[in-house]
């Protein structure tokens, strides 16, 4: 199995990355959590509540059961333009 910074998809990522820049030692810090675990349950609820407050609702919705699945993909969320005539 991979890190779980490996794991997360690209919107959690770029969160994470604007989390570290407004907040450099919590941000780093949960980082450097996710790059030494592999699993979502060796998360402490110290650290759950960190990634809480680092991803935005539209990212995810703060429930438990939903957490894995901001870390099964790799898509990031696209705004495609019209195709132009």
């Amino acid at each position: 199995m991979s890190l779980l910074i490996q794991q997360c998809n690209a919107d959690v990522f770029a969160a994470l990355l604007f989390y570290k820049e407004e907040y450099p030692v919590v941000g780093e810090k949960l980082l450097q959590c996710l790059q030494t675990k592999e699993y979502l349950f060796q998360l402490t609820y110290i650290e759950l509540l960190e990634l809480y407050l680092a991803l935005p609702s539209k990212i995810w919705d703060g429930k438990v059961q939903h957490l894995n699945l901001l870390f099964q993909s790799k898509q990031i969320t696209q705004h495609h333009e019209p195709a132009s005539c």
